[in-house]
Protein backbone atom coordinates (compact mmCIF):
# COMPACT_ATOMS: atom_id res chain seq x y z
CA UNK A 1 0.00 0.00 0.00
CA UNK A 2 3.11 2.02 0.57
CA UNK A 3 3.30 2.62 -3.24
CA UNK A 4 0.03 4.26 -3.73
CA UNK A 5 -0.25 6.06 -0.16
CA UNK A 6 2.80 8.43 -1.93
CA UNK A 7 1.77 9.03 -5.32
CA UNK A 8 1.01 12.70 -6.14
CA UNK A 9 -2.70 12.26 -6.48
CA UNK A 10 -2.66 11.76 -2.57
CA UNK A 11 -6.20 8.73 -2.74
CA UNK A 12 -4.47 6.41 -0.35
CA UNK A 13 -3.37 8.69 2.09
CA UNK A 14 -5.26 7.03 4.84
CA UNK A 15 -6.17 3.37 4.33
CA UNK A 16 -6.39 -0.55 5.11
CA UNK A 17 -5.66 -3.42 3.48
CA UNK A 18 -8.53 -5.50 4.15
CA UNK A 19 -7.92 -9.03 2.20
CA UNK A 20 -6.57 -10.19 -1.33
CA UNK A 21 -8.48 -11.40 -4.25
CA UNK A 22 -7.58 -15.10 -3.75
CA UNK A 23 -10.07 -18.08 -2.97
CA UNK A 24 -11.90 -17.83 0.77
CA UNK A 25 -9.41 -19.31 3.83
CA UNK A 26 -6.67 -19.63 1.48
CA UNK A 27 -2.95 -18.53 1.81
CA UNK A 28 -1.74 -15.24 -0.04
CA UNK A 29 0.59 -15.69 -2.64
CA UNK A 30 3.09 -12.70 -3.17
CA UNK A 31 2.17 -11.41 -6.83
CA UNK A 32 -0.33 -13.65 -7.42
CA UNK A 33 -3.09 -11.01 -7.32
CA UNK A 34 -3.98 -7.50 -5.88
CA UNK A 35 -5.07 -6.30 -2.61
CA UNK A 36 -8.65 -4.82 -1.67
CA UNK A 37 -7.96 -1.32 -0.07
CA UNK A 38 -10.41 0.86 2.01
CA UNK A 39 -8.68 3.81 1.28
CA UNK A 40 -9.42 7.95 1.01
CA UNK A 41 -11.01 8.79 -2.78
CA UNK A 42 -13.83 10.83 -3.68
CA UNK A 43 -14.23 8.59 -7.15
CA UNK A 44 -15.26 5.16 -7.39
CA UNK A 45 -12.41 2.64 -7.66
CA UNK A 46 -12.07 -1.07 -9.35
CA UNK A 47 -12.36 -3.38 -6.69
CA UNK A 48 -12.00 -1.22 -3.76
CA UNK A 49 -13.61 0.69 -0.98
CA UNK A 50 -13.50 4.63 -1.57
CA UNK A 51 -14.38 6.26 0.89
CA UNK A 52 -14.49 10.52 1.29
CA UNK A 53 -11.27 11.43 3.50
CA UNK A 54 -13.32 12.40 6.61
CA UNK A 55 -15.59 9.33 6.74
CA UNK A 56 -12.40 6.56 6.12
CA UNK A 57 -10.62 8.70 8.99
CA UNK A 58 -13.92 8.48 11.34
CA UNK A 59 -14.23 5.07 10.31
CA UNK A 60 -10.85 3.85 10.72
CA UNK A 61 -11.01 5.50 14.59
CA UNK A 62 -14.27 3.66 15.42
CA UNK A 63 -13.64 0.28 14.15
CA UNK A 64 -12.89 -3.06 16.03
CA UNK A 65 -11.18 -5.84 15.97
CA UNK A 66 -13.66 -8.54 14.42
CA UNK A 67 -15.93 -6.03 12.32
CA UNK A 68 -16.99 -7.06 8.91
CA UNK A 69 -17.25 -5.53 5.94
CA UNK A 70 -19.47 -6.86 3.34
CA UNK A 71 -18.95 -6.73 -0.39
CA UNK A 72 -20.85 -7.15 -3.22
CA UNK A 73 -23.14 -6.11 -6.38
CA UNK A 74 -26.02 -3.80 -4.61
CA UNK A 75 -28.98 -6.14 -6.01
CA UNK A 76 -27.25 -9.02 -4.53
CA UNK A 77 -27.00 -8.00 -0.90
CA UNK A 78 -30.05 -6.07 -0.57
CA UNK A 79 -32.83 -7.24 -2.07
Amino acid sequence: MWYFATRSTHDYREGAVLNYNRPPDSGIVQDAGFAIFLHENTAPTAGCIALPDWNLVDWLQKAHSGDRIIMGVRSALFH
